[in-house]
């Protein structure tokens, strides 16, 4: 498992960050989320997990609805 910083965004500004164990980005957005998620387009409020070990990439998701 590898562990992220999942923070809540609106627009580019950070609501709350989370650090969160998960087997891929988006199953520790859901942890945070509590709902499933699906891939940001360009909506307000979304959700940035950034791997902090190995590569460090970032990920852009929203609560599918």
């Amino acid at each position: 498992m590898r562990i992220y910083r999942v923070e809540l965004m609106a627009a580019m500004l950070v609501r709350s960050t989370t650090e969160v164990r998960a087997i891929l980005p988006f199953k520790a957005a859901e942890h945070v989320a509590g709902q499933p998620v699906t891939l940001r387009r360009n909506e307000q409020d979304w959700i940035r997990v950034t791997e902090l070990t190995g590569q460090q990439r970032s990920f852009a998701y929203v609560v599918r609805g």
